[in-house]
């Protein structure tokens, strides 16, 4: 029941947060800056990195001495070995999966923002429309297809969680069972207890939330779509 909460914890963390980044991103290098392209290859990089690459490089900038730690020291936040504390773990590993995923779901918010008129921006600003009140009533309200794809997307990927919180908690899921995702707990209960009569129940459970978040978005993403 443990690793359940934690992944819808940790799903509650991170899609949000990476949607909203990635939203934000794709507005800013889809408007007319210099160096738009070099900035969507930058943003995008950490999406085609290895996320074991990723989960070590992480694990060093978190340490106790690590870089996190020198900076925050020097603005006065006490260091903290933030993999191996309950309290942080799970932020901690929140921070490395928005990193490591945003450049995706940006790209797919540029294709989305690619399809709206420039007339309707056009026409907002002779009415007087600011940036704000553009991105509120046309931007939004015209990308909500791919808001919803891009949120069961998410939700569905932070479900199946495994390598991040296998890397940095390990099998146990890290200090007092606070970085245990459900597909790590079905991996330790296959592999590590062998019990697979109890995995394989674990694992259905899985299955069945992310088919039936899935026929969520085929019905209403459809829907939207044909709309």
């Amino acid at each position: 029941m443990d690793s359940i909460v934690n992944t819808f914890y940790y799903s509650i963390l991170v899609v949000p947060t990476q949607l909203i980044i990635a939203l934000i991103l794709a507005v800013i290098v889809n408007d007319k800056v210099k160096f738009k392209d070099f900035f969507r290859t930058t943003y995008y990089l950490p999406t085609v990195t290895s996320p074991v690459a990723v989960s070590i490089i992480f694990l060093f900038l978190y340490k106790t001495d690590g870089l996190v730690n020198q900076i925050l020291s020097h603005i006065g936040i006490t260091p903290r070995n933030w993999f191996n504390e309950p309290s942080f773990v799970m932020s901690a590993i929140v921070s490395v999966a928005v990193w490591g995923s945003v450049g995706f779901y940006m790209v797919t918010f540029l294709s989305g923002l690619s399809t709206i008129p420039d007339q309707l921006y056009e026409a907002a600003e002779v009415e007087g429309a600011g940036e704000f009140t553009k991105l509120f009533k046309i931007t939004i309200p015209l990308l909500k297809p791919m808001i919803f794809f891009n949120t069961v997307v998410s939700f569905i990927s932070t479900l199946q969680m495994f390598d991040l919180s296998y890397i940095i908690g390990g099998s146990d899921g890290g200090p007092m069972g606070e970085a245990m995702t459900m597909v790590v707990m079905i991996y330790r209960t296959a592999f590590k207890e062998f019990n697979m009569g109890v995995a394989s129940a674990m694992a259905f459970i899985g299955f069945g939330i992310i088919f039936i978040l899935t026929l969520i978005q085929r019905k209403f993403f459809g829907e939207e779509m044909s709309y």
